[in-house]
């Protein structure tokens, strides 16, 4: 590693993981959980539901590769796959499973 190199990366910072890792997936799953738990999803055609349900892991994700799309495309890619990661994680092992939110 170079001296250009650790300046490169030392620019990179951590707001950029914060945003992309952290607080997008957690303001997503936090919508997600919040939509199941207080709207009645039953009365609902079938297709909004899976959209507005898909719409909150897409924006996240979107969000999350614009925050990361100046270290390149492929990175871009990667932080979206990890936010939809993250934000699914978040849903079901905290939202549902500890906290007993949910459906049912």
């Amino acid at each position: 590693m170079t001296t250009g190199d650790a300046a490169s990366d030392m620019r990179r910072g951590w707001a950029p993981l914060l945003i992309g890792a952290v607080v997008l997936p957690a303001l997503g799953a936090a919508a997600v959980v919040a939509l199941v738990e207080e709207v009645n999803l039953d009365a609902w055609p079938s297709w909004r539901a899976a959209a507005v349900l898909g719409a909150l892991f897409a924006v996240p994700a979107v969000l999350s590769a614009i925050v990361a799309r100046r270290f390149g495309v492929v990175e871009a890619l990667a932080w979206a796959l990890a936010c939809i990661g993250v934000q699914l994680a978040l849903v079901f092992g905290v939202g549902f499973l500890a906290l007993g939110l949910g459906p049912g």
